[in-house]
């Protein structure tokens, strides 16, 4: 199907935003992507999480019924008619045949086999450890977790409910609004990137609502971190990004060429002073992006370019936001970059983990040739609509 959505979050009460998804050739962009099979179906870096509760969130907030509906076109198989599924031979499965059909698929049919005997049987008969510890007490209503949490919540009741929730909702705050909240201090929660997405947010849905959507969003987060707090805590998690900007650096673009002039000016690394600053480019870049965007996807994808631009370590699964968030843009310089960002595995070629610059080159280059090719041609259609 021709063209790709970009949906942009309703501005104004009861409008509805376009629907979450890409076509088929564009869902393959992101289903069959070697970086994201590698780096996050194989390697399980939590990028994987975050892409699905960022998803999550937007689903939430737009109110659409399936999300899913068309990644699932990608897989689609058209219906065929009675005539033609006549012709079609039969597979071993379906004729009951086969090692794997034998081993597998017979014996749970028929109830029997080690597997079945073991887990299945005794859960539908209520018996087992597993189903008498967990899953029974939770059908009868036992249990801490059920009584202490989901209980309450059903019923309205609890301090939680009461105090949080039900204030909320009574105050006119929207229930996709708070879930989508949800969903999104659980993205910031598995890891932060998502918070410079924030200031986009609060623009789309406007100064009020935003704010609202920006403290649910807060509070939530507190509540998650609620259980690891200690007094080293802060003093943790702040070291731990100071050290980030100032002590790692890996396939950087715009930082590499500061540190480049830093030694031919200075005659040392400049990064302890170059990344408090670039940190602070990277602040207004976003504050500026947020306001000029008029579409989530796009300020996403720019936001989160200027990031990876300005960093001073940018990993290979990090790219695997933004070739889930191209799809539903119209740009697609990051599906190109996640291509060649696997030129940054050569620098793991050596003892001494010593980068291939030239490489670095060849990729950044790529990559802004591009994306200058992108913004050109979409600024001419524009022109000439």
């Amino acid at each position: 199907r021709g063209g790709n959505p970009t949906p942009t979050l309703p501005e104004r009460e009861g409008e509805k935003a376009p629907p979450l998804g890409a076509g088929g050739a564009s869902g393959a962009l992101y289903h069959f992507n070697p970086l994201i099979i590698i780096e996050l179906t194989g390697n399980l870096h939590f990028e994987a999480v975050v892409i699905c509760f960022l998803f999550l969130a937007y689903r939430s907030l737009s109110k659409i019924k399936s999300p899913l509906r068309r990644f699932g076109k990608v897989f689609s198989v058209k219906k065929t008619s009675s005539s033609t599924q006549n012709l079609t031979p039969k597979s071993p499965l379906r004729k009951g045949e086969g090692t794997f059909y034998k081993n597998l698929i017979a014996p749970l049919r028929k109830g029997e086999g080690t597997f079945y005997k073991n887990l299945i049987a005794p859960v539908r008969k209520g018996e087992g450890t597993f189903c008498k510890n967990l899953i029974a007490p939770l059908r009868k209503g036992e249990r801490t977790f059920y009584k202490n949490l989901i209980a309450p919540l059903r019923k309205g009741e609890g301090t939680f409910c009461k105090n949080l929730i039900a204030p909320l909702l009574r105050g006119g705050v929207d229930a996709g609004l708070f879930l989508s909240a949800f969903f999104f201090a659980c993205a910031v929660s598995t890891k932060m990137l998502p918070l410079i997405l924030m200031p986009l947010i609060v623009k789309q849905l406007g100064l009020k609502k935003g704010l609202i959507y920006a403290s649910i969003v807060g509070i939530f987060t507190l509540l998650f971190f609620v259980p690891f707090i200690d007094t080293l805590l802060s003093e943790k998690l702040f070291s731990s990004i100071n050290l980030y900007f100032q002590k790692f650096e890996f396939n950087a673009s715009i930082y590499y060429l500061v540190r480049e002039i830093g030694f031919k000016l200075l005659g040392y690394n400049i990064i302890g002073t170059a990344g408090k600053v670039m940190a602070f480019l990277i602040f207004g870049g976003i504050v500026f992006i947020s306001w000029k965007s008029k579409n989530l996807f796009n300020g996403a994808l720019g936001v989160l370019t200027l990031y990876f631009a300005m960093a001073t370590t940018v990993h290979p699964w990090y790219v695997s936001t933004l070739v889930a968030i191209t799809i539903f843009s119209k740009f697609r310089y990051p599906i190109v970059w996640s291509y060649l960002i696997f030129l940054s595995y050569a620098t793991y070629q050596t003892n001494l983990y010593q980068e291939n610059l030239w490489l670095v080159f060849v990729e950044y280059s790529a990559v802004l040739g591009v994306i200058i090719y992108e913004w050109k041609s979409h600024k001419i259609i524009k022109e000439n609509k």
